[in-house]
């Protein structure tokens, strides 16, 4: 049955404040001992909220993630999300750096 709505357009454009790098700067400095925490794991779905990247959150991607490659094959959704958190954890890094 045809229907009369119209796609939202939506954009995933979040701004990338001085707040959210210097979240990123601390938990990205976390050594990996201390990573498995639950408040660790907390403060990483908050800065994940803040850069509109909680779907990829559940996909089990992070811009924390500082692997070479995704874990999971091309065809996954895990795999496009983890090139996602690689092209926002790219601006963070260069963010902080110019911080």
């Amino acid at each position: 049955m045809p229907t009369n709505r119209t796609p939202m357009r939506r954009s995933r454009r979040s701004s990338i404040t001085p707040e959210i790098v210097a979240m990123f700067v601390e938990l990205d400095r976390t050594p990996a001992r201390l990573r498995r925490h639950q408040d660790f794991k907390d403060q990483e779905h908050e800065l994940m909220r803040r850069l509109d990247l909680v779907s990829e959150f559940w996909t089990m991607n992070s811009v924390l993630d500082a692997t070479r490659r995704p874990c999971h094959p091309e065809g996954y959704a895990a795999h496009t999300d983890w090139h996602t958190c690689r092209r926002v954890r790219e601006q963070l890094l260069e963010a902080a750096r110019l911080q």
